[in-house]
């Protein structure tokens, strides 16, 4: 089977890169940046921002079936794509390189230098199923809101290439998880309208080098990814407990919305379109 690498790169300012890069299985890839589309020669086709102009894979993956018409096709390779993306984003506060992979196993390698923030996010990672590298280089010395911040919107604009057009997915996720005294309630719908609604108090201010309060920040970026978040705590005394319910709550409910339900269901929306 042949596979073939597609990227795209947006400028969005000199001092604010991000390349993305998607990753997809017999054929075409999935991953969009957002609002990015490829450039286009004059022959139409799609070329890499390095200006070569990938080739068809041959073989039986690509083979023109007559009697398949372009939806058809396209149908197909949606179905058979891995939803896996790797993105780089630098700005002149932060540098952060990802990778992420919806459907892989629950494995993680995060590296941001805020230890407890790496420990949330490996968290998330198991409790998604999502395959997560994540590797920050930030202003630290200033504090620790840049890096935070910046990762969730990384990850927002990586989850939103890999989840592409959405189709075939469950949409909708909740979990109520307890860890120890705390309690905490998700319902996450991957509506594309971006909405976080936060009702959570920690008691402490810091866990560890960690600020309580970029908890909300960087749920705030995520949810650009085009969620639809709701987070309630229920009940909760120690600040540790009370977030480790939450970004493991978040990773079981976003489970249950990407999954993709047997066949070709399409995009579970009355609108045909998310």
């Amino acid at each position: 089977m042949s596979r073939r690498v597609i990227k795209y790169r947006l400028k969005k300012r000199s001092e604010d890169s991000l390349e993305v890069r998607s990753e997809g299985e017999f054929g075409e890839s999935r991953g969009r940046e957002l609002g990015g589309s490829p450039e286009k020669n004059p022959a139409g086709d799609a070329k890499e921002a390095t200006g070569e102009i990938p080739e068809r894979g041959s073989g039986e993956d690509w083979a023109e079936n007559p009697r398949e018409d372009a939806q058809t096709r396209e149908s197909r390779s949606q179905a058979q794509a891995r939803r896996r993306v790797s993105l780089e984003r630098r700005t002149k506060e932060t540098f952060i390189k990802a990778k992420l992979d919806l459907d892989g196993t629950g494995q993680a390698d995060v590296r941001t230098g805020i230890g407890f923030f790496d420990h949330m996010l490996t968290a998330w990672s198991r409790f998604a199923g999502v395959d997560l590298q994540l590797e920050a280089e930030g202003d630290l010395e200033v504090d620790p809101h840049h890096t935070i911040e910046d990762c969730g919107i990384v990850m927002a604009q990586a989850l939103r290439a890999a989840l592409s057009d959405k189709r075939g997915i469950e949409r909708f996720g909740e979990a109520l998880l307890p860890m120890d005294e705390s309690l905490v309630q998700v319902a996450l719908d991957i509506s594309n309208r971006p909405y976080l609604v936060w009702d959570v108090h920690c008691p402490s201010a810091f866990v560890g080098s960690f600020p309580v309060e970029m908890a909300e920040e960087f749920f705030r970026a995520l949810v650009q990814a085009g969620l639809t978040l709701h987070i309630r705590l229920l009940s909760g005394k120690n600040s540790h407990h009370i977030l480790e319910a939450v970004f493991k709550g978040v990773g079981r409910a976003f489970r249950q919305a990407v999954r993709k339900g047997p066949g070709d269901a399409g995009v579970f929306s009355t609108k045909g379109v998310l």
